[in-house]
């Protein structure tokens, strides 16, 4: 699995039939949304070389995702914390991948942003297959 299947495959796995979960990436209208909505990041990708049989060399992938969950700012945090499990932990459990840690902050206001903030790291495994 190259690089850009596997950052697409994650962003796939947590946006798939969604609307309201975007790539940091991606021009996001702010403005636009009056509800909750999500914005993930790669973080950090590290392959350590496991094996090489014949010309195949295995990788264990360890991908760093950070994950924000923002709702206006007199949202409960409770909201938050239900749409962290439900469209993201669930999804990535769920999707193949192993979920090594989570480091979930405590909500806070983003008052540039003018929104209720909570922000994970979740570190998943994967393995990856490369041709030599």
């Amino acid at each position: 699995m190259d690089l850009k299947n596997l950052v697409y495959g994650i962003y796939g796995l947590i946006n798939y039939k969604r609307t309201d979960v975007f790539a940091e990436y991606e021009k996001i209208p702010v403005k636009d949304h009056d509800d909750i909505y999500i914005v993930t990041s790669i973080e950090n990708i590290s392959l350590k070389n496991q094996f090489i049989k014949s010309s195949l060399k295995r990788y264990e992938t360890l991908i760093d995702l950070k994950v924000r969950v923002l709702g206006l700012p007199d949202e409960d945090p409770l909201v938050l914390y239900d749409y962290m499990d439900n469209a993201v932990i669930s999804r990535l459990a769920s999707g193949g991948y192993y979920l090594k840690s989570a480091e979930i902050k405590g909500p806070k206001q983003d008052n540039g942003l003018k929104r209720f903030v909570l922000e994970g790291i979740f570190t998943l495994e994967a393995k990856s297959e490369a041709e030599i």
